[in-house]
Parts: structure tokens; sequence; C-alpha cells
């Protein structure tokens, strides 16, 4: 008997640790038809790598499970339609559990166990009553056009910005605030005058091209599974490169050299590969020229 007991111990120790080692999320979603959702994490943002699926219960309930750690990223749930249901942000607590509804998934929502997810919705909710409240007042002017309503309005998209960016610092160390600030927009100083006396605006366009993956952490691979990467380099390319090759070429050169200074080899690898994609069908001519540069200097 108590070699048994012995045996039932060590066989509990073997699965806590696989259950450690691996993922478990249990899910509850009022109002959902009984069929199976998808569990993917984003790759760039029109993409997404399928990591599991579960089938949602009469009463809503569902599991992802498995044997080994989700990489660590942004994720979704994809309905059957292909229309993408919530966001969860995954990192290293990988058993967690969670409960909305199809009503108002993000005012509903409810996360115990990922604190990355959890401060993720806490952001998301404050961001729907500010969204609120601009939307009453946009009705309002509709009905009444006056200075006040507008000012209100203005006052509230001020307060957006300063939480966003609070929030952004407060959680710096976290996935949730890298991602945020992946995403923020650069502060720019006030720009020199020009001999005519305006500000030099061609001086803070520089500057803004200069600065403007200061916010992006090229160390951390997991932001290649959130769509922030992609909307940098598609605007950095295709916005604030002049379309000739040298100046693409240049431009390719240096995100590229951020991201082997970076060291993270997922991010050094989905660089090279999208920015040499992009460079296959130039819409510029000459533009072949930097897929020759890319493929032969990269690959």
């Amino acid at each position: 008997m108590r070699k048994y007991y012995f045996l039932f111990i060590a066989l509990f120790v073997i699965s806590a640790a696989q259950a450690q080692n691996g993922y478990q999320i249990k899910g509850t979603i009022k109002g959902i038809k009984p069929e199976p959702l998808t569990l993917a994490h984003y790759f760039g943002y029109g993409q997404y790598i399928v990591k599991d699926t579960a089938v949602a219960d009469a009463g809503g309930n569902l599991t992802f499970s498995g044997d080994k750690p989700l990489p660590e990223g942004l994720y979704m749930l994809v309905m059957p339609n292909k229309r993408r249901f919530a966001d969860f942000v995954i990192g290293k607590e990988q058993n967690f559990t969670f409960s909305t509804d199809t009503a108002n998934v993000i005012g509903n929502m409810k996360i115990e166990g990922s604190p990355d997810s959890e401060r993720f919705y806490k952001y998301q909710k404050q961001l729907v009553g500010y969204n609120s409240e601009i939307g009453f007042l946009q009705v309002q002017q509709k009905l009444r056009q006056d200075l006040m309503t507008q000012a209100k309005i203005n006052n509230i998209r001020r307060q957006i910005m300063e939480y966003y960016q609070e929030f952004a610092k407060e959680n710096s160390n976290t996935l949730t605030g890298k991602i945020l600030s992946a995403s923020a927009e650069i502060q720019l100083p006030a720009a020199p005058k020009r001999p005519d006396g305006r500000p030099d605006s061609a001086w803070l366009f520089h500057y803004y091209k200069a600065h403007y993956w200061d916010n992006f952490d090229f160390s951390d691979e997991r932001l290649v599974r959130t769509p922030a990467l992609q909307r940098k380099l598609d605007r950095y390319i295709q916005e604030l490169t002049f379309q000739d090759p040298d100046s693409l070429i240049k431009s390719s050169d240096f995100v590229i050299g951020k991201a082997l200074k970076g060291g993270s080899k997922e991010l050094q690898a989905y660089c090279i590969w999208y920015l040499t994609n992009q460079a296959e069908n130039p819409t510029t001519i000459g533009g072949d020229a930097v897929f020759v540069h890319l493929s032969e200097k990269y690959y």
C-alpha cells in the first residue's frame, strides 16, 4: 500500500510539472453557439498562425490545452466564419481562465491568472469609456453646433493620449506595455525656425524618421507575434522613405541593422523576410535593385 502511495505522489508531481510546462486556458462565453473556436497568434497584422482549436459546449464553456508552452505574444480567438472575437496577451502565465459574453466582449471580460491579459483589458475598458463619452458628445454636436461641445471632445482625446502614455510607461516591462510602446507616436520637440521665421518642417520630418523606432524593443521576439512590427515597417518604408532604390535600400538596411543589434533571431528573420518580400514586386523603376541587394546581403 505504501508503495502505491508513493507511486501516486510521483505521478501527481509529474502531471503538475507537465501542466506547468504546457498551457491550459479555460473560458466561458455566454450567448455563443456550440461551435469550434480557434486560438491563434498574430503574425503581422493581416495574418495569424493557428495554435489550437476547442469546441464550445451548450453552456459556452471551452478549454484550450497542450503539453508545450505557447510562444508568447498577442493572440486572438477566431470564430468559424473567420471573425476575430477577442484578443489575449499570452505571456509566461499560461494557465488562466476568462469569461465574457457576446453582447459586450470587452466590457464583460473577466480574466484570472494572466496578469498581461488583465492589464490589456484594463486598458481596453478605459478606452471604451472614453470613446463612449466622445460618441455621446458627437451626437449632441449634430443637433447643435457649439464650441463648448468640440472643446469637451478635444479634452477627452487629450485624456486618451495622456492615459495611453502613462499606461505604457507604468507597464513598460510587461508584454502589454511593450505592445503599446511599440505603437506610440514620437514626441516631437519644437522645430528650429527657417530664415523666414516659420518652423522648419523638413527638420521635423528628419527628426521623426530618425527616432521612429525609439519605442520599439528589437530584443523582444514576442513583438513578432503582434500587429505592431508590420504596421511600423509598412509606414516606415511606404510613407517615410522616398520611393527610389537608394533610399529604400538605406531604410531597409537601417531597420535590419537595428534587428541584428537587438539580437532576436525571430525579429531578424521577420524583418529580412518581410522587406525582401516587399521588394520582390517593385512598384518603382529600378526597384528590383532593392530585392537583389537584400537577397545578396542577408540571404
